[in-house]
């Protein structure tokens, strides 16, 4: 990548940053171009050569945020070592994830709920995400089955029903923080989890 290419993506980088902060303020809909250029340091104009919408700006927004989840849970549980320690790895990143982008994805939860054009991920990255994600569980699962922890013939249902129910605690802490504590219900899917992995139906 040339000296060019370099100055273009850290530039992408800091107004991708801006935006962030400024769709967590004042939400998607309350947010404008000139907006996230203040923020930025820069002018409306010059933003524009960057994205060419506010929808393309959060589109590559989600796009990032979603890579940089999937490569989270990656590195959280490259590491570890046994089904447990892969699942407390995932579920503390996990966690930690949530409650650092608390107010972005506060946005993002209103938006999934009344999508509008060009507030979504291309469908092609989004299956990618999706299957990569499944797979960095599945490949947890797998170690919990093959030390006897999970009976399961495959580990691919329990760990849909694993993602599921802690998207369901985020969604939960998200519709309100004040009520929800997000790591109590997390440590309640894990205590779901000890009690009943040794019994799941073939």
């Amino acid at each position: 990548m040339g000296l060019r290419e370099r100055k273009r993506e850290h530039t992408i980088q800091v107004i991708l940053e801006a935006a962030a902060e400024v769709f967590g303020t004042d939400g998607y809909h309350g947010a404008s171009m000139e907006d996230v250029a203040r923020a930025t340091g820069c002018a409306t104009a010059t933003l524009y050569g960057y994205f060419k919408s506010k929808d393309e700006l959060f589109t590559r927004l989600l796009t990032q945020r979603m890579n940089e989840y999937v490569d989270g849970v990656r590195q959280a549980t490259e590491g570890s070592t046994g089904f447990w320690e892969g699942i407390d790895a995932y579920f503390s990143f996990f966690v930690d994830h949530c409650k650092h982008h608390e107010a972005f994805n506060k946005v993002l939860l209103l938006v999934m709920r009344a999508p509008t054009a060009g507030t979504t991920p291309d469908p092609a990255e989004a299956d990618a995400f999706n299957q990569t994600y499944l797979m960095l569980i599945c490949s947890i699962v797998q170690r919990g089955i093959d030390e006897g922890v999970v009976a399961a013939p495959s580990p691919l249902p329990v760990a849909v029903n694993i993602i599921g129910m802690l998207h369901a605690n985020w969604f939960a802490s998200l519709l309100d923080s004040s009520a929800y504590d997000l790591a109590v219900g997390v440590n309640s899917v894990r205590a779901l989890l000890k009690g009943g992995l040794s019994e799941v139906p073939r």
